[in-house]
């Protein structure tokens, strides 16, 4: 092999390092923040509102809040989704959400809570830093 050669083949693997190196930091990291939110019982079903923040490095179009309503002994009682009302997301954004499930007032005997989470047709379950729920 000449010295030319070797000089390229060094460069090819000094570029698909540093290219590599590049293509891991700009991957799109999805992160959501909730700053309060409330489950509550409204009529003969449950209602969770709050506002959840964009804090990732990418926007998170058609973006769904899930809620699980929950037992005092935590098995679920039901869960639902419903979609935000703006379709994307943009980075440091923030948007309200609403997710409602009726329930009927059988079904409601032993609620104790909710959980929410995030998703999309993307990614399955965003992150999300979530305060406790305000009653």
């Amino acid at each position: 092999m000449n010295r030319t050669a070797r000089h390229l083949g060094t460069l090819g693997v000094l570029l698909a390092t540093v290219l590599g190196q590049t293509a891991v930091a700009a991957a799109p990291v999805y992160k959501l923040n909730v700053s309060s939110w409330r489950c509550q019982v409204t009529g003969s079903g449950v209602t969770a509102t709050g506002t959840v923040r964009n804090v990732g490095n990418r926007a998170i179009a058609d973006l769904r809040a899930n809620l699980v309503v929950l037992r005092a002994d935590q098995t679920v009682i039901g869960t639902t989704s419903m979609s935000l009302p703006i379709r994307y997301l943009a980075v440091g954004r923030s948007s309200a959400f609403q997710v409602q499930m009726p329930l009927g007032r059988n079904k409601l005997n032993g609620f104790k809570g909710c959980r929410v989470w995030f998703r999309n047709a993307s990614v399955v379950q965003i992150p999300t830093t979530l305060p406790p729920a305000l009653r």
